[in-house]
């Protein structure tokens, strides 16, 4: 169904059904704003007044309008193809509480552009109602650093710099009564994420003696970070300008030398990291390679799995298919059909340029017929993601994980059963992305997750033959 036929089906639905009065219901939403930080999560709670079940209703959420469908529950199940595509993977409904009329929608991670005026609707066949909140994002940048050079006539200019607010955050200067603000002193920049770096200008006469202070506030959070400088008294009268610049100058090599000594000692040191973990490198890993073939017993009915058993796409609709007892009928997912309970085991996939994806292993042992909000170690998933241009690791707290030229192509996935080591490679750089460490007690298995469909970008996850596997048959 099209956007805006949605949009007319919703209309006609609520100008036939009458408002809400008494034995109807009224939806209840945020009181107060919600207020999220960038790169973390937002949760919309809505439940019904007087409560009831809300299973067979339809629930909505919407942005600004209903053009901009954020979510969809009717009949029982999710429908996110007609999901705006901004939101596509990031949403999660949590209806642990939907017999009482209590639901959720869980977004994440938080981007700028996800501020605005929000609609929860329910609708059945007998009313409807929703309610209206606003989700308020922000970020508190890091602490500012004020940069110290000479000014004209024998002033001193100090430069505040701190990158990673949003809104724009209020910048203001305090010290001595001979401070003046520069003409145009303000230089704000917007940066590639929407978050807001600040830079900030001020002039100190020769007269001062005292503390100069930069304080950025956050609006929203009304939080605020501070950073001084101190002004010597001889600092102006019995050093010349020239004196000034040199000094200046020599701290700024030293500095220069001091960062670029740390940053070639680190890249050094991350790239010893990734090439090598317990003992183990990338080609020594392909050594214990297996042949790796997925369950399609195990796969979602959203899920179709090749004959070979070597390729999993994610389909439009579900597919009818039984419901057997190892089948999950929730999660969109698909397991491989060996387990393994001890020795080292390796294999590759080649992972579709999407907009989101889960992959790596899980416990044999993991429910099938629920929902997972979140896949992490402590619910017996150990996996990398993708979401949108962001990789993670999704332990807890979550891990970014940074991919040297994505898009991420193909990953290595290495178990070390005894050692309780899972490592994740970028097999095209050779690198490993994360390890995870844990003390496995039960069999696991491969763990596929190729997230929704999106109509025009490739679908599925495919299992590599590993050249060099001594095991691969």
């Amino acid at each position: 169904m099209q956007p805006w036929n949605r949009s007319l089906r919703t209309l006609l639905l609520c100008l036939l059904i009458p408002w809400p009065g008494a034995g109807q219901f009224q939806v209840m939403g945020p009181r107060s704003p919600v207020i999220a930080m960038v790169g973390k999560e937002a949760v919309f709670s809505c439940h019904l007044r007087p409560a009831m079940d809300a299973q067979q209703m339809e629930v909505t959420w919407y942005k600004n309008h209903q053009s901009g469908l954020v979510h969809d529950y009717r009949n029982g199940q999710e429908h996110v193809e007609q999901q705006r595509l901004e939101y596509c993977g990031r949403t999660q409904f949590l209806k642990g509480n939907i017999s009482q009329g209590q639901v959720a929608l869980r977004l994440q991670p938080i981007r700028t552009s996800d501020g605005g005026d929000y609609r929860c609707l329910f609708a059945s066949s007998t009313g409807y109602s929703e309610a209206q909140f606003k989700l308020l994002v922000t970020a508190s940048g890091q602490d500012p650093h004020i940069h110290v050079e000479p000014g004209p006539s024998g002033s001193i200019k100090l430069t505040c710099t701190s990158p990673g607010w949003y809104p724009e955050p209020e910048v203001q200067w305090s010290g001595p009564g001979q401070l003046q603000l520069e003409p145009a002193s303000e230089a704000n920049s917007v940066e590639g994420d929407g978050l807001f770096r600040v830079e900030s200008s001020v002039s100190v006469e020769e007269s001062s003696r005292e503390h100069v202070t930069c304080s950025i506030r956050n609006p929203v959070l009304n939080e605020e970070k501070k950073g001084h400088v101190s002004m010597a008294g001889d600092l102006f009268t019995r050093v010349s300008p020239w004196t000034v610049v040199l000094a200046v100058f020599d701290v700024l090599v030293a500095v220069s030398l001091a960062v670029i000594s740390a940053i070639l000692m680190r890249t050094t040191k991350a790239k010893e990291e990734r090439s090598s973990i317990g003992g183990i490198d990338l080609e020594e890993a392909r050594r214990y390679a297996e042949d790796i073939t997925l369950d399609a017993d195990t796969a979602h009915p959203s899920l179709h799995v090749s004959h070979s058993g070597k390729h999993v796409e994610t389909l439009p609709m579900k597919q009818d298919v039984p419901d057997k007892s190892a089948r999950f009928t929730l999660a969109p997912f698909v397991l491989g059909q060996k387990s393994f309970s001890s020795g080292l085991h390796y294999w590759e996939v080649e992972v579709p340029d999407k907009y989101t994806w889960n992959v790596g292993l899980c416990l044999d042992s993991v429910k099938r017929k629920i929902s997972y909000n979140y896949t992490s170690p402590e619910n017996g998933f150990w996996s990398i993601s993708r979401i949108d241009r962001r990789y993670d690791a999704l332990s807890v707290p979550r891990f970014v994980v940074n991919v040297e030229n994505p898009p991420l192509k193909i990953v290595g996935i290495f178990l070390q059963y005894e050692k309780g080591l899972i490592s994740f490679y970028d097999v095209k750089a050779s690198s490993i992305l994360y390890t995870f460490k844990s003390k496995f007690t039960q069999p696991l298995k491969p763990y596929f997750s190729p997230g929704p469909h999106i109509p025009g970008e490739k679908q599925a996850f495919k299992i590599l033959q590993v050249p060099g596997g001594s095991r691969f048959l």
